[in-house]
């Protein structure tokens, strides 16, 4: 139950932050993420990171529940498929980023990101 604590802190934190960081700077990440795909090399390093990180998430974190620890588990879960993909198969997760960046899904990411992370703090900080 603390490593289930512990990261709902820290994923509900950065989901927050994330979340947020998308609605106020869309047309820096916009531009951004295109400069960032016009780097192959980078996004293959930054695929074992996201990979490492997923893998970690997993293996601390394998709880299968309907409540705040699933999600938990889901987004790790996510986490480590997205890297395994970009690793594996770079230009799928390239063709993906490229469809993702310029359109309206930035807002509706934003306030999702923001729902979830507010979740996952409040019931890591027991405020819920």
């Amino acid at each position: 139950m603390e490593t289930s604590i512990f990261l709902a802190k820290v994923i509900g934190i950065y989901l927050a932050i994330e979340g947020l960081s998308l609605l106020i700077n869309k047309k820096y990440i916009v531009k951004s993420v295109k400069g960032l795909l016009t780097s192959k090399g980078t996004i293959y390093v930054f695929s074992f990171f996201v990979l490492l990180l997923g893998i970690i998430l997993v293996v601390s974190h394998n709880i299968w529940t309907s409540d705040w620890r699933g999600v938990i588990t889901v987004i790790g879960w996510l986490v480590l498929i997205k890297g395994a993909v970009n690793a594996l198969f770079p230009r799928i997760g390239t063709a993906a980023a490229e469809k993702f960046a310029p359109t309206k899904w930035y807002g509706i990411t934003g306030l999702f990101f923001i729902v979830v992370g507010a979740y996952l703090a409040a019931k890591g900080f027991g405020w819920m």
